[in-house]
């Protein structure tokens, strides 16, 4: 079993466990975009082309049961592979007095941004369609502070990357965060 499946099944259990005693919870919708990536503290492992991040700080902007600017802080659980970017990350969203936990793994995929021509590097023909390729997410959340509840938390993202790999900058991005909360 997977790290994410794991964590979404205990996830699920505590919430119906807790739910009933607790009160009732609401439907828990946001969703918005990536927009900024610092530099971090990436370091290079002994192997090469894995990278361990310490942590990097994202901004965006959310909608929703939570609106306005966010800052997502995280940092790796496993080596990163320069090449695919794939991972396991953990780290926190902070929009105003809300902070959400957050375990999020990425991976490589075809985005939902279509482009014109396929060079299969970057517009790759999927079906009778193009798109570019870029970083799929897929994680669960809970409140650390501001409410209560827990989710799932979808999106993409399209990086600028520097000429040795490393992820410097985000071209195109979409995030979702949905669940249950009681506040």
């Amino acid at each position: 079993m997977r790290p994410t499946q794991l964590l979404t099944i205990i996830t699920l259990v505590l919430w119906l466990t807790g739910s009933a005693a607790a009160g009732s919870f609401t439907p828990f919708s946001a969703t918005g975009t990536i927009e900024t990536i610092d530099t971090g503290d990436v370091v290079p492992l002994p192997v090469m082309g894995l990278f361990l991040v310490n942590n990097r700080t994202i901004t965006g902007t959310l909608t929703g049961s939570i609106s306005g600017p966010y800052t997502i802080v995280y940092s790796s659980r496993t080596p990163v592979p320069i090449e695919t970017q794939s991972a396991l990350f953990g780290g926190s969203l902070t929009a105003g007095a809300d902070v959400l936990r957050l375990l999020v793994a990425t991976q490589t995929g075809l985005t939902p941004v279509e482009c014109p021509e396929p060079d299969g590097l970057t517009c790759i023909q999927a079906g009778s369609r193009n798109f570019v390729p870029g970083l799929l997410l897929a994680g669960t959340w809970h409140y650390a502070a501001g409410g209560r509840g827990q989710g799932h938390l979808t999106g993409w993202l399209i990086p600028r990357l520097s000429p040795d790999g490393h992820v410097v900058g985000i071209i195109a991005s979409a995030i979702a965060l949905t669940g249950y909360e009681r506040r």
